[in-house]
């Protein structure tokens, strides 16, 4: 196992804590997403001059998507989902960010319905938008060589 490999398999496993944590607390404490930008970070070093270009404009579109977000719907997110998003946009690049997150609102949607016509929740309902952040991004590194 190279060096990037061990990268993507701790990045995997520390999302994977933090879907779990964020389900259930709703709450992604910033321990998590510090490890989250390690990774990211150490990533970085295995990654060509343009490479790393497209990964900070992956931060940076994430950071900008969720500031219009926020402008337009106050509160629509928390911080730690900001944070995380970006964390996931710095490690996955600008386009694979933007199919993560494209994934993650799809799955947030699906869950959202169901738990509309189940009735057991109402449309008004907070839910944990981490985990989506998290199970977006690990499909889509996990298609990466497929997309």
């Amino acid at each position: 196992m190279d060096g990037k490999s061990v990268v993507d398999a701790v990045w995997i496993l520390v999302l994977i804590i933090t879907a779990w944590k964020d389900g259930h607390e709703k709450r992604i404490p910033d321990m998590l997403t510090i490890a989250v930008v390690l990774c990211a970070f150490f990533r970085l070093l295995f990654l060509t001059k343009e490479e790393m270009l497209l990964c900070f404009a992956g931060m940076g579109v994430s950071l900008l998507l969720f500031f219009v977000i926020l402008f337009c719907a106050p509160g629509a997110f928390g911080g730690g989902d900001i944070k995380l998003s970006a964390g996931n946009g710095l490690y996955l690049g600008m386009e694979n960010w933007l199919r993560s997150f494209a994934v993650a609102v799809f799955a947030s949607g699906i869950f959202i319905l169901y738990q509309v016509i189940s009735g057991k929740e109402t449309k008004r309902q907070e839910i944990a938008f981490g985990p989506f952040l998290c199970v977006g991004a690990i499909v889509i590194k996990t298609l990466e060589g497929i997309l």
